[in-house]
């Protein structure tokens, strides 16, 4: 039989990689597992020589994941989920999730969806301390990308390689004219016809109003 070598450190350095990823920052990721910065970094470098391929970036004075580091983040995840079911498994003790999870959500949803799914959400996880914050579409995507929120609810799609997007839920929109108004005789209003008449909008940056 041949025997394979395993590298020790992979493990730490795959965890240490996936905080960094988060938090897009060496020095938020040393702080949350009391390493200097200086560790982080060389955990990171180690990686990228054994795998000899570059994982992040900087950019406006943040971490980015190249296109390698977005496919490693993905494989690190389940690495360190197997890692936690083995444990488990062999010592009988199912680890409880604890942490903190950080949301953020445009107005409909945070005002609707939002409160009625943390309620099942803590009941099932009583270990993880939610933060919220609720703001427009646009305010969003910005957290998610600056590795403030590790979640966001929108109204909208955007194109952007660095976010994944899963339906949620579905809501209707309606036209609202006050009685006696020229187009509250019609059945059928064409957007067209909109531009003719003052309009209560939401904010910009609100999916709605996009």
């Amino acid at each position: 039989m041949m025997a394979q070598t395993c590298n020790m450190h992979l493990l730490p350095n795959l965890a240490t990689f996936a905080l960094a990823a988060e938090t897009c920052s060496f020095t938020a990721a040393a702080k949350s597992i009391r390493l200097t910065q200086s560790a982080v970094s060389q955990r990171i470098q180690e990686l990228e020589r054994s795998l000899k391929t570059q994982l992040f970036t900087r950019r406006g004075g943040r971490l980015e994941l190249t296109p390698s580091g977005r496919t490693l983040y993905e494989y690190a995840q389940k690495i360190m989920q197997l890692h936690t079911d083995a444990e488990g498994e062999i010592t009988g003790k199912k680890s409880i999730p604890a942490g903190e999870l950080n949301i953020a959500a445009s107005s409909v949803p945070g005002e609707h969806l939002l409160p009625g799914l943390l309620d099942l959400f803590v009941k099932q996880y009583p270990q993880i301390r939610v933060r919220v914050s609720v703001s427009d579409s646009d305010s969003v995507f910005e957290q998610i990308g600056a590795g403030k929120a590790h979640i966001g609810l929108v109204g909208r799609l955007i194109e952007n390689p660095h976010l994944k997007f899963r339906y949620l839920a579905s809501d209707k929109m309606l036209l609202a004219v006050p009685p006696g108004h020229a187009l509250s005789r019609k059945k059928k209003v064409a957007s067209e016809e909109l531009t003719n008449y003052p309009l209560i909008l939401r904010e910009t940056g609100s999916g709605l109003r996009h």
